[in-house]
């Protein structure tokens, strides 16, 4: 790690005296579900580290699939026997330096966790992935896709639900070859996730297609509408940003006449539906939600090829994906009031919760094997 590295997990560690009972969670319950001190079972904890205040990309919609499956963990006898899990929840913002405070907030403060589920998305679970190996944690995203974390030198302990986003680039390029673009506009932010695919997708430009490119970059800290994009010429643009930073870009593109059917947006395919109108876009960007579907309606996401029908499949915890998906609309719909699964989504649907419920339930078999003695950890 260089020095600037080394600094910010100072800083981090000294901020880390505040407690999980400090850290602010908004309507979202710190701990879940609440401990039940007469039932005889010891708790365990892990650690959920998802991105929610003042995000730049919200995961804070898997929570209730990491509810369902703790819901499901904790009634099934056979699954930890004599034990409970339980989930400890802090913030990462989707910030890395964020992500560093709340790593050592969780692991500074009691309970102890025995587990990692996070952290948010790709730019805060770099950090934590590269932390939890030093104090033996294993860690599991169920919603980062940056190439980097494939690099299992550097994160040990690390597992993930998603393949890289890498791929997303012979989409694109598929895309600009099929209708013989010649000139592309790609514009990058300043996340590896981002910067990776758009280097995979300039190589695939030059090596196999001659196809000229023109690059923007713009860190994420800045403001890409403070960038000189549309008087280039350029018709066709490929966006790899984070969908708040699209909307940015789109309310600009509407404001400077940058319209379809004469200009094309290429987006990722991971945006949630209806991505251009969340948050109330006319009071962020002096846009309205229909000004910027004007837009974002005819821009085009490159889909990896989908697997058969698995709706009605069994899975574990001997459910179907049907019937994961009605209880977790339920749970984002509903007001939990009466079971204490009090949740404020506003109708929030998050495309990748059943991959953290599969993550949790992963790590709930794992210290079931432990517990019954099936296997042996060195």
């Amino acid at each position: 790690m260089d020095l600037v590295c080394w600094l910010q997990l100072f800083l981090a560690f000294a901020a880390s005296s505040v407690t999980l009972a400090q850290e602010s969670q908004g309507p979202y319950h710190q701990i879940y579900p609440p401990v039940n001190d007469t039932d005889g079972r010891t708790p365990l904890y892990i650690a959920v580290v998802l991105s929610f205040g003042g995000s730049s990309y919200k995961s804070v919609g898997a929570l209730p699939g990491i509810q369902i499956a703790l819901d499901y963990i904790n009634s099934e006898p056979s699954i930890l026997p004599g034990y409970s899990l339980h989930y400890t929840l802090t913030d990462s913002q989707c910030d890395r330096s964020t992500a560093i405070r709340s790593y050592f907030t969780q692991i500074t403060n009691p309970p102890t966790k025995v587990g990692w589920v996070g952290s948010g998305c790709s730019p805060a679970t770099e950090p934590t992935a590269e932390l939890t190996q030093y104090h033996n944690i294993a860690q599991v995203s169920c919603v980062s896709s940056s190439p980097d974390l494939h690099n299992r030198q550097r994160f040990r302990y690390y597992f993930q639900l998603l393949s890289t986003d890498a791929p997303i680039a012979y989409g694109f390029y598929s895309i600009i070859q099929y209708f013989g673009w010649k000139r592309v506009g790609i514009i990058t932010q300043g996340e590896n996730l981002f910067i990776a695919t758009s280097d995979v997708l300039k190589r695939l430009l030059t090596e196999n297609g001659n196809i000229e490119y023109t690059e923007w970059y713009f860190r994420s800290e800045e403001s890409v509408s403070n960038i000189s994009i549309f008087d280039s010429g350029v018709r066709i643009y490929v966006v790899e940003m984070y969908s708040i930073n699209a909307r940015e870009l789109f309310c600009k593109a509407y404001r400077s006449g940058i319209l379809p059917p004469k200009y094309l947006f290429l987006t990722p395919n991971w945006y949630v539906e209806g991505w251009w109108a969340e948050g109330h876009t006319s009071v962020d960007y002096n846009c309205t939600a229909d000004e910027l579907a004007a837009v974002a309606l005819y821009n085009v996401a490159p889909f990896l090829a989908e697997f058969p029908e698995i709706d009605d499949a069994v899975a574990e915890p001997n459910i179907t994906l049907r019937e994961f998906r009605s209880l977790y609309y339920k749970a984002v719909q509903s007001d939990y009031n009466e079971n204490n699964r009090l949740m404020e989504y506003s109708d929030y649907i998050f495309p990748y919760a059943y991959h953290c419920h599969e993550a949790t339930l992963t790590f709930a078999y794992a210290l079931n094997k432990t517990v019954t003695g099936t296997i042996i950890i060195q």
